[in-house]
């Protein structure tokens, strides 16, 4: 028998028991060896196979098939109970993560992922990984309302977490950065994310207030920040913005009914910043009421 039809009848045989290991008297068994120079031939090619990593051995010197391991990358998202799922193509199975495999990875962060058990042929049920790396981290940064403290050395205060995905995390501030106020909202950098020690733990630091929680429409501008939306306009549009007059012209009251005797009354609470409809009310000679109900008619500017 040559020493690659003896190996490619080893690894046949490995390959269809893949996660069980053997010792040489059973592989001779299994592969119906005969003799004193079978056996010896079998242990010789064994030894060969495993400097060339195709078969590894155990404590009690067992054979083992050595899997090529696949490694992808993909989004993770995480579940409060622990585990997650790694999305890697859109057209396969999201790879499920076991709590212990997780490598603390944060939902959105881009991970590098070992499959350590493929999905079974003919189930929907996808393949099982581990997480051996973080490729990128989805929160650089975190925004919301900082609530001062002195529990701990070096850490001067909290950060409420608005986003859901967060939820399970709390955030402390360093004295490294800004030392805000209570109740200022501020953007704070991220320095250190969860660990072993510290699970459920990200510390970071205060980069910049932008103003107070109690501030009209601070929600709108904590989501604006977090996510990085351009909250600035192009100079030529505020340039354009600031030529339109703010009055009404000649030009615009022609085709219209002048009505800005009327004393209108908005509906708008005292916080909005898009005062677009308003009524007016007022007792006709009939004894009936007159009540007009106005909608502001914006209409594009044209070039």
């Amino acid at each position: 028998m040559s020493e690659a039809n003896l190996q490619e009848q080893i690894l046949t045989f490995l390959q269809a028991h893949p996660d069980r290991t053997y010792s040489v008297e059973q592989l001779t068994n299994e592969l119906h060896f005969t003799g004193a120079s079978a056996f010896t031939f079998l242990v010789k090619e064994l030894a060969n196979m495993e400097r060339k990593k195709l078969v590894s051995t155990d404590d009690h010197d067992h054979f083992k098939l050595v899997q090529d391991t696949k490694t992808v990358e993909g989004s993770f998202h995480g579940n409060d109970k622990g585990f997650g799922f790694v999305r890697y193509d859109p057209e396969l199975p999201d790879i499920y993560i076991n709590p212990d495999n997780t490598q603390f990875a944060i939902t959105g962060d881009d991970v590098a992922v070992e499959i350590i058990r493929p999905a079974r042929p003919g189930s929907d049920r996808g393949p099982e990984g581990k997480i051996v790396g973080i490729v990128k981290r989805n929160y650089t940064q975190i925004v919301g309302a900082f609530t001062p403290s002195t529990d701990e050395d070096g850490i001067i205060g909290s950060v409420a977490i608005k986003d859901k995905k967060l939820s399970k995390y709390e955030l402390f501030v360093t004295e490294q950065g800004l030392h805000p106020t209570e109740g200022e909202v501020v953007i704070t950098e991220v320095t250190s994310y969860p660990d072993a020690q510290h699970p459920t733990r990200i510390v970071g630091i205060a980069k910049q207030v932008i103003g107070s929680v109690d501030d009209p429409g601070m929600d709108v501008l904590q989501v604006v920040y977090q996510h990085d939306v351009p909250s600035a306009f192009p100079e030529e549009v505020t340039d354009e913005a600031n030529r339109i007059p703010d009055y009404v012209t000649e030009e615009d009251k022609a085709g219209r009914v002048d009505i800005t005797d009327q004393p209108l009354v908005t509906i708008d609470g005292a916080e909005s910043k898009d005062l677009d409809d308003a009524v007016v009310a007022w007792r006709l000679p009939n004894g009936n009421f007159h009540l007009g109900v106005h909608i502001a008619d914006v209409k594009p500017l044209c070039h």
